[in-house]
């Protein structure tokens, strides 16, 4: 993975200055090829304090993610946090999160776990759907205020879409065949099972562990 530095040297109108690009032609250090320069330079040279807001991303160092549309660097944003120096020397976290097109606050947040309370409402949750799978978030919200959760219907279902829950009840028209749809007899009707493995049935379980799910 290439450096903010790196980066920033194949960057249009970032080439010539020399705080991120030090020995480049063009930029002030004793390195750098000594040259005339022109007044039409002179008067298109950006500002050396100035920071280009959306910067064209070279697609050398963005070859996966580069989108030739827009000409913009399409990489993960944990992959462009790993680009950011708290320590440079000459360039802040503000620019740098502008060079790289992140926003700040990603940069700086902290993923938080669920509270011990979440992951108690969640249990309850799972444990009441299993018995009573026809419970709406407001006969949910109703069961866990009897249980001593002061709680709304909002956070509550809320928790049920992060579970993936939701009561069961007869939806409009789900009986109603496509046009031509073919009926498939049903083979076990007036079977007589009277030995062992003689039919069998699947079925897709979860089960709740201490560690997560199986």
């Amino acid at each position: 993975m290439p450096t903010l530095r790196r980066l920033l040297c194949v960057l249009p109108g970032t080439g010539s200055d020399s705080r991120w690009c030090p020995g480049a032609p063009g930029s002030n250090s004793k390195t750098g090829s000594q040259h005339q320069a022109n007044p039409t330079s002179q008067r298109s040279r950006r500002a050396p304090n100035s920071i280009p807001v959306a910067p064209i991303f070279h697609p050398r160092w963005c070859p996966s993610g580069h989108d030739n549309s827009k000409g913009k660097c399409t990489w993960p944003r944990e992959q462009k946090r790993a680009l950011i120096e708290p320590a440079h020397p000459t360039l802040s976290v503000t620019e740098q999160c502008a060079l790289l097109g992140l926003p700040r606050s990603s940069w700086y947040y902290q993923p938080v776990p669920p509270s011990a309370t979440t992951q108690e409402l969640l249990n309850r949750l799972d444990e009441q759907y299993t018995r009573t799978p026809f419970y709406g978030s407001r006969r949910m919200t109703a069961w866990l205020r009897s249980q001593g959760y002061a709680v709304n219907r909002k956070r509550v279902r809320r928790l049920l879409q992060l579970l993936g829950l939701e009561a069961i009840y007869p939806k409009p028209r789900t009986s109603t065949p496509a046009p031509g749809h073919r009926i498939y007899p049903y083979l076990l009707r007036g079977l007589p099972i009277t030995q062992v493995d003689q039919v069998w049935s699947a079925d897709i379980t979860y089960l709740r562990l201490a560690q997560g799910w199986l």
